[in-house]
């Protein structure tokens, strides 16, 4: 194009291009995070569950602890 302005468009083709890649490598990486966020949501409800658990069993285990005679224990 004898007056420039191929130039100017080819510029923004490929500036048009960058700018859908950034986009979607966005999308992606909204999308990474959503399901990093899921995931930790589980491991959350995961480790409150252990310490349900956890909690459930200690009182009896200190029960046993204290009938044990003392000999036992030493």
């Amino acid at each position: 194009m004898a007056d420039g302005s191929g130039d100017y468009l080819s510029r923004f083709e490929r500036l048009e291009k960058s700018l859908e890649l950034v986009a979607a490598t966005m999308t992606k990486i909204v999308a990474i995070q959503q399901a990093q966020a899921e995931r930790m949501d589980h491991m959350d409800a995961k480790i409150d569950r252990l310490a349900t658990i956890v909690d459930d069993l200690v009182g009896p285990v200190r029960s046993l602890i204290s009938r044990m005679p003392p000999q036992i224990l030493q």
